[in-house]
Parts: C-alpha cells; structure tokens; sequence
C-alpha cells in the first residue's frame, strides 16, 4: 500500500489557524464549482478548504489552508446510496495556483476554530479537485487577475478508515547535547470530553477485538525501491543515520521557553520547526540491529511508539528569510517547550498541546491534562 493510503487531501490538519487580512485591496477572484458526495446513505455538513498547490496539506505536506467554506447538509441535492451534489464557492482568492480538498463530517464533530476538533475522524468522506471525473485525477486550479473560475468538480467518496492519532507521552525530555536521551514516547489515548469522544486505545492484542476505529498509530515503511529494506526519511535522506521513511512522520515547533532563564523568546513572524523519526528497529533485520518483526510497505497500527529527536532545525527569521540550524555543526536550538505533531499517512494528525488540556473528563481512562503537555528540550 502507497504512503497514501487514501487518494484525497483531508480538508485541515489539526493545527489550522483562521486566515487574517493584514490590509490591502482586497483580490477579487473567485472560485465557484460542484462537490459531489458518493456512497453515503444521507448527506452531511461539507467543508471545503484551499490550499497554495506548493504547500498542500498532509500527508503530502505541513499546510495550512488559505480558504475555508462549508455546504450545509440541506443544501445538497440527491439520493441516498448515490450522489449527493452541491454548489461552494470561495471569494477574494489571491493570484495563483490552488488545490481544493473536502471534507464530510458524517459524524458531526468536526470545528475548524478548535484545534483538537479541526480533523477528520474515522468514517468521515474525504474528496479533492479533480480534473477528470472518470480518473480522478487531482487538478491544480489556477486563478489571477479578478478572474471568476467557475465549474470546479470536487469529488468526495474516500472514507477514512482509521482514527486520529491521539497520543499522550510516555516520556518527554530530550537533551541536544546527548544523544543518549534523543528518543521519547508517544501513548495513543482514547478521548472522552463532554463534547469530543475518539473511542480506544485500540486493543491489538486480538485480531477479533481490534477496531481501526479506535485511536492508534498508523505505521508503515516505504520500500519504494524494493530492496526490501525502509528508504531514506524524505527529509534527511542519508545525511542522518538510521533516519527512514517509516510513517507516521512526527513534527517539532517551537513554542517557548520553560521560565524567564534561557530559551528564545519568539519575534512576530518568527518560527523554528523540526521533525523527529519513528525509531526503525521493528523494520530493520537483525543484521542492522532491527527486530525484522514489521515488513516494508505493510500497514501496521501500534499504540505506542519511540520518536527519535534529530538536533536539526529550521528557523524562520521575522524578515521571512531563513536558516538551517544543526547541533552538530555547533548551533544550539532554543530550549524549551516544542509542541509535537503526528500525522498519519492518511493525512490524520494529533498535536500535543492542544485545548483538550482545558476539558472535563468524562471517563477516568482519560487525563484531559495530558494533553496540555510539550515536549521538553534542554
């Protein structure tokens, strides 16, 4: 199976912040089309979203959208078992070149202004621009100088077929200065709040018992070279050793410093990010150390998992302009707290912290103040 197991961008990752208009004209194109629902029993409430074709969404990247809009469950027209169809249209889009994604929140949980609630769930339907009907074809709309671009097709007929990565940590502090303490751990949690329930840990101790619709992580190495081995990590290639393409990829940013001694304070426009490897020894043979227990390009949901901090960074200046940092070549990265994103190869994502931090439990198998954790770098 592909890294993407689906073949439509979710709408929004979990970390989706509201657009703002810093001032200016505003630009006035628009872009109008259809999104066609297939295979649900009766309609729901549909979210559209744009995004910069060079900064998609996950799985295929970190971003985040530029657009949002939403057809009401009424407002789409058709049969149940058969299509269901809609008209959507964003305004005031910037020049450029856009992919639009959908996202049909059949289970009625979805919030695009809550971080923990602003992903798709399991049994959600998932859709994208197409340029053909037929193939499906993703489709990259271009739009500039006022233009109204009408007819955008938007199929959404992939249900997502796992839940959200919710995850506490089991461990939680790394030094970057020994490597000795660069791993730390993921727990996948169930979530139940008053007004957000994610049903597990799923229990993988009996294949009759499992549910891929309880939280979990979703794991599989890309062998797309058949050697029989994981490929390099997208990112650090072979510059990093034993960094490989093992999903779910495990995102770092930094958010502070832990008190007023140390640590950056962020300037407006300022960022540093990071990514850290899903520990390979599971898919490696005991010729490399590995355990061989998971073969390549298989997916396999786990409940826990062992990140490995890479001492690299990038950082973002506030004049937009930016710089690779790396501990090995003697720059230090900000100490403090680095909030840590998963995202699954479906697209799905989980960050810690998040405003579930804030919730009431509602079972005790839940701590809601897991969630308002970092992960620590001194």
């Amino acid at each position: 199976m592909s890294p993407r197991i689906l073949l439509v961008l979710p709408a929004v990752a979990c970390s989706w912040e509201v657009p703002l208009d810093t001032g200016g004209a505003p630009v006035a194109n628009v872009i109008e089309g259809t999104v066609v629902l297939s295979g649900l029993d009766e309609p729901a409430e549909t979210w559209l979203a744009l995004y910069a074709s060079d900064d998609p969404p996950p799985p295929d990247g970190t971003g985040r959208p530029a657009g949002l809009t939403a057809v009401a469950a009424e407002e789409l027209a058709g049969e149940p078992g058969g299509l269901y169809a809609g008209s959507f249209a964003f305004t005031g889009v910037p020049d450029g070149d856009w992919l639009v994604t959908a996202l049909v929140d059949t289970d009625h949980d979805f919030h695009p202004l809550v971080d923990y609630r602003a992903g798709a769930t399991c049994g959600d339907v998932l859709g994208a621009a197409v340029a053909d009907l037929e193939t499906q074809d993703l489709a990259t709309v271009s739009v500039s100088g006022g233009e109204r671009r009408r007819g955008v097709a938007v199929v959404a007929g992939s249900a997502v077929p796992f839940e959200r990565p919710a995850f506490r940590f089991s461990s939680n502090q790394v030094s970057q200065t020994d490597p000795g303490t660069y791993a730390f751990g993921l727990v996948s949690v169930g979530v139940y709040t008053e007004d957000y329930t994610l049903t597990g840990p799923a229990d993988l101790s009996d294949p009759k018992a499992y549910d891929p619709c309880d939280t979990q992580f979703v794991t599989m190495a890309t062998d797309a070279d058949g050697d029989g081995l994981p490929d390099p990590h997208p990112t650090y290639g072979d510059a990093v050793t034993g960094a490989y393409d093992i999903w779910p990829r495990i995102y770092l940013e930094y958010v502070g410093p832990i008190d007023s001694e140390g640590g950056v304070v962020l300037e407006e426009g300022e960022s540093y990010v990071s990514e850290a490897i899903v520990d390979p020894t599971a898919w490696l043979p005991a010729s490399m150390g590995g355990s061989g227990s998971i073969p390549v390009n298989t997916v396999q949901p786990q409940t826990s998992l062992t990140a490995i901090f890479v001492p690299v960074a990038r950082h973002v200046l506030p004049d937009g302009s930016s710089e690779t940092l790396s501990v090995a070549a003697g720059d230090n990265l900000p100490r403090g707290k680095w909030a840590v994103t998963v995202v699954s190869p479906t697209g799905q994502t989980w960050t810690l912290p998040n405003g579930l931090a804030e919730a009431t439990s509602t079972d005790d198998s839940f701590s809601a103040i897991t969630q308002g954790a970092f992960l620590v770098l001194e």
